[in-house]
Formats: structure tokens, C-alpha cells, sequence
């Protein structure tokens, strides 16, 4: 599906081919989120896991797997290109455009999406290391998105100070606004939009408590094996699928 010969004829200014369309995001998969969700809680033990991925896939795609956000394409290019994520990280992947802004493959790394609004440097840049060759779409994967996802929340707690859920959801907007209290318009914005989705997912079980409930990773396996656990989840779950077909 994430093929370097997709992109053949894509133009440095057009959407990327395999990337999905704005226009058309596809069905909420809110059942599907907290089944894998859940697996995630389990096998890290970080706790109100579940329930935060459920409310932040509220905020950024409302469930929709294929949910795109180009306008933050400029910030999350010029995140892939940072010295360090280009030079170093991102040395080898083989979706690396040069040069680094305006080639056919630039476009690859320019928006921010899947179920939980991830850019592809940073979604790809997990803790130890085991995702910078992935091709940058596979955040529209939905075992990868919430590996990925799950690292993002273990890297914002011990790179960034994040000690509640709190912190977390406003780190993902910005990871320097995880340590702080609400400092300005935009922080305390992220804040209220983070209860919005508690409410609304009120409905899926998520507590009205979790902004102030603590971040624990210190069971956290690392990426590799929250995947492995995902990904025979996954297979349940098409089995579960093909079987119900079979039945109609």
C-alpha cells in the first residue's frame, strides 16, 4: 500500500498520491479506536491511555482514520527538515526528498492527520528508534497510529515534563506547553478543547477526571511491543470481521 512508486508522477505542490483526500475521511471507528486503545493500557499499564487516544481522536479527526489537516502542512515540513530530523533521524528513510523542500516527496512529510492529528517526524521518531524508515503515510494505519500515538505519550512525559493527562493533550499541540500551567490564550484554548471531547466521549466510558489524573510509563516495553500486541489484536479483529460477512 506505501510505495515509493506511487508517487511517480506527484508534483512537488499537489497532494501527495496515497495521501488521503480532506474531502473524503471516511466513517468514525470510535469501536475500533477503544478496542486497540484498550490493548495499548494493557500491555504499557499506563493507565487512562485508552480513554485519553479516545478523546483526542475526538479533537483531531472525529474518529476518522483518514482525517488530514494540510494547513499545518508548512510547520510539519519544516519539522521534518530540522537539521537533526533530516540530517540525522530521517538519513536513511527511504521517503527522504531532496532537496528536503520542494521535491516530488516533499509533500509526504507536509500535513498532519490520521485518528490522532500526528505529524509524520514526529509520529515516526519513536523512543527507540525502530520507525524512522517507515513511509511517513502510515500514520493513516490504525495498529501504527496507536503505537505511535502510545510513544508520543511516553516521550512528551520524560522529554517534556508531561505528569498528567492535562499536560499531555496540550503537549501534543505544543510539547513545550506540557510542563506549564495556562499561560496564554492558545494553551488554555487546547485545555478547554480537551474537556469538550471528554464530554463528548462521556458516552464511550471516558471520565470527566482524566485532565488531572497522573501519567505512570514506568511499565511502558517500548514501541516494538506495544505493536507486536496491537497487530494480533488486529488480526481478531479482521477475523471477527470476515466471519460476520460470511454469516449475511
Amino acid at each position: 500500500m506505501f510505495g515509493v512508486a506511487l508517487f511517480a508522477s506527484a508534483s512537488a505542490s499537489a497532494k501527495p498520491a496515497g495521501v488521503p483526500s480532506r474531502k473524503d475521511p471516511g466513517p468514525s471507528r470510535y469501536d475500533e479506536i477503544s478496542r486497540l486503545a484498550t490493548i495499548a493500557e494493557e500491555r504499557t499499564q499506563i493507565w487512562g491511555l485508552r480513554d485519553y487516544l479516545m478523546a483526542t481522536a475526538w479533537t483531531e479527526s472525529k474518529g476518522k482514520l483518514s482525517a488530514v489537516n494540510f494547513r499545518d502542512g508548512p510547520a510539519a515540513l519544516s519539522l521534518f527538515c530540522s537539521k537533526y530530523n533530516y540530517n540525522v533521524r530521517y538519513l536513511r528513510n527511504p521517503f527522504r526528498p531532496v532537496p528536503c523542500k520542494g521535491s516530488e516527496l516533499s509533500g509526504l512529510w507536509k500535513y498532519s492527520g490520521g485518528w490522532f492529528g500526528l505529524m509524520p517526524a514526529s509520529a515516526l521518531a519513536t523512543e527507540d528508534g525502530a520507525a524512522v524508515l517507515m513511509d511517513p503515510r502510515t500514520i493513516f494505519d490504525p495498529v501504527l497510529s496507536v503505537a505511535y500515538a502510545t510513544d508520543m505519550v511516553v516521550r512528551l512525559y520524560k522529554k517534556y515534563g508531561a505528569r498528567n493527562w492535562d499536560g499531555v493533550r496540550a503537549g501534543w499541540k505544543k510539547p513545550s506547553w506540557s510542563r506549564r500551567g495556562i499561560q496564554h490564550e492558545k494553551e488554555k484554548g487546547t485545555r478547554k478543547r480537551f474537556r469538550r471531547a471528554i464530554k463528548a466521549m462521556r458516552k464511550y466510558g471516558v471520565p470527566t477526571n482524566l485532565p488531572h489524573k497522573k501519567v505512570d510509563i514506568s511499565h511502558y516495553p517500548g514501541y516494538r511491543a506495544v505493536l507486536a500486541s496491537l497487530r494480533n489484536e488486529q488480526k481478531a479483529i479482521e477475523a471477527e470481521a470476515e466471519a460476520a460477512t460470511e454469516e449475511s
